[in-house]
Parts: C-alpha cells; structure tokens; sequence
C-alpha cells in the first residue's frame, strides 16, 4: 500500500472538555507531521420534533443562533491552538446527525485522520462526542484516533501491535510506522499463540519475527512479546495498561472475526477499557 502520510486531520467536538483533549492529541501529531487541523462542531438538528410550519421556522431559527454561537467559540478554541501549536487550525460548524456527518466532514476535508475523544474506563459521561467516537472508529474509511486523556509531556513512547494473523498484520504496518516514526515509539509486537498447535504457533513466531525485523529495518524498535490468552483482547489490553505512554494499533472488527466481549464488539471494548489512546485503522 501507498506509504501512510498526515496532511490533514479533523477533530470532532462539543466543546467537552474530553474533545478538547483530543485536540491536544491533535496539535501534536500537526505539528511533528506538518499537517492541518480542522475543528468540526456539529449541530444536531432540531426540526424532527416539530409537526406544524411555524414550529419548524422556530426550529430553524434556533438551530441557526446555535450555529453561529457555535462557529463564534470555534473560532477562537482554533486561535488559541494556533497560537500554542503553529499549526494552520480552520473551523468547521455542520448540521447533522454526529456520526455521519463526521465521516462526511472527514471526506470534504480530505482528512487523513480524526481525532476523537472517547469515555475510556471513567464510565459513562453524557456528551455528544464520546458516545459517538465508537460509531466513527468503526465505520471510518480512514484511521480514528480515540483518547481519553490529555497528552502528556513526552507524547506516546510505545506502540502496542496486536498479531493474529498475516493479513491483519501486514494490513497495519503502515499505519504503525508513521507513527513509531513521529513520536520515536518502540513498537511492542504482541503475537497469539494457540495452546497445543505447534504448526500455528511456529508459523506465528516466524510472522513476528518477520514483522519485527521489517520494522527493524525501517529504523524503528521492536520487541517481541507472546500471549496463549484464549481471551485475546485482554490481553492486549493488560499490556497496553503496563506500558508507560502507550498507543495501541487494531483494526475494526472484522479484523478479530466475531469475538465479542462485555456485552461488545473487540473495537467497543477496547475504546472503553483501555486507558491508552487507540487507533483503529479501516
């Protein structure tokens, strides 16, 4: 595939402070990979509820003082990360449902990634975007980065990198690589093994290996680490919790088959258990 690159990235928000961190998250990545950033709010429209003419121009009219109300604190929520960051911010103020509009805003812009803010293990907060990010990661044609905390000082120090199988593997490598690069992460490959089948688990320790020496050869450093977890996603989300500054790297669903856990899809469980940023490639 096309090597991955970050020009242009959007992030959702409404004005939570959770979307605010994800902005943090933003500026960062903006400013070590030199790209945009373009600061969406979108507006839930109002008429739905309204039957007769005159309740939908009343509709109408307050969807559009919330818009402009919207686009002002935008505006300058943009300035001042400008300021702080150097990095070209515009602001964007849409009617629509959250989640689709998002994925349009992200075609319209060209983005190259969106970052989202997710609830993570701190239960559930009633605002528009955390419980849309789920909806976004698991749809999205290109990459979403979901955080729930703000960045700290060093950014994000290691990369967890599920495997289970080659496809899945080779699939997220380039995604990977951009970002060991940016942040000058150290790449921790975690592969499954299946309990008594010598052949799988040869075949996936020759993959690892491969994997790790491919991003070895890429600059990058790899370390090696295995799990027979029947329960693979806990385990990858054990890992992610002991290492210090992690991101970790899944694909959406389909990418672990059926496996579904806490009431919950791989991808919905991972956006909120664990307590590092995520980021869920198509």
């Amino acid at each position: 595939m096309k090597s991955f690159e970050i020009k242009s990235i959007l992030v959702p928000t409404d004005f939570s402070d959770l979307s605010l961190r994800a902005l943090e998250h933003a500026e960062r990545v903006a400013a070590l990979a030199h790209a945009r950033i373009t600061l969406l709010h979108v507006v839930e429209p109002r008429s739905g509820g309204f039957g007769t003419s005159g309740m939908l121009g009343i509709a109408a009219q307050l969807e559009k003082k919330q818009q402009k109300e919207a686009a002002k604190n935008l505006r300058l929520i943009a300035l001042q990360a400008h300021m702080r960051s150097r990095v070209r911010v515009v602001a964007s103020v849409l009617i629509g449902n959250t989640a689709s509009t998002i994925k349009r805003a992200a075609s319209a812009s060209r983005a190259d990634l969106i970052i989202m803010g997710t609830h993570g293990a701190t239960g559930f907060v009633e605002d528009v975007i955390g419980s849309n990010t789920y909806r976004v990661a698991a749809h999205s044609k290109i990459p979403v980065l979901s955080v729930n905390k703000g960045l700290g000082r060093k950014g994000n120090n290691n990369l967890v990198y599920p495997v289970r199988d080659r496809t899945q593997a080779m699939d997220k490598y380039d995604f990977a690589l951009t970002f060991a690069r940016l942040f000058e992460m150290r790449v921790h490959i975690i592969g499954l093994l299946r309990s008594n089948e010598k052949e799988h688990e040869k075949r996936m320790r020759d993959l690892c290996e491969s994997t790790k020496i491919r991003f070895e050869e890429d600059g990058v450093s790899a370390k090696l680490l295995f799990t027979k977890s029947e329960e693979f996603p806990v385990a990858i989300m054990k890992y992610a919790h002991a290492f210090v500054d992690s991101l970790v790297i899944i694909k959406q669903d389909h990418d672990f088959l059926l496996a579904e856990m806490f009431r919950g899809t791989f991808t919905k469980t991972v956006l909120h258990k664990v307590l590092s940023p995520v980021l869920t490639i198509p």
